[in-house]
């Protein structure tokens, strides 16, 4: 059956300005209000993987003062399949 979930992307990533390709696998999606949340996200690049596994999800959560995005975290460019 069809879901309509994103289940792969491919990214670039830049590090030390270099150019990395990436892929990224989304599973374990949950319902999270409403909506369908991936809940562990692998990361393969060079070689390399790593597994991001994500135990609860909030929205609306006043994050003011908790972290704050660098000019580094938006050189992320997805391209979700």
């Amino acid at each position: 059956a069809e879901t309509h979930l994103v289940t792969k992307g491919e990214l670039t990533v830049i590090e030390n300005a270099s150019k990395i390709p990436a892929t990224m696998y989304l599973s374990d999606y949950r319902e999270v209000d409403g909506l369908m949340i991936a809940h562990k996200i692998k990361l393969v690049a060079m070689e390399l993987e790593r597994i991001i596994t994500t135990n609860s999800v909030k929205h609306n959560v006043d994050m003011t003062d908790r972290f704050a995005l660098t000019t580094h975290d938006r050189l992320f460019r997805p391209t979700l399949f």
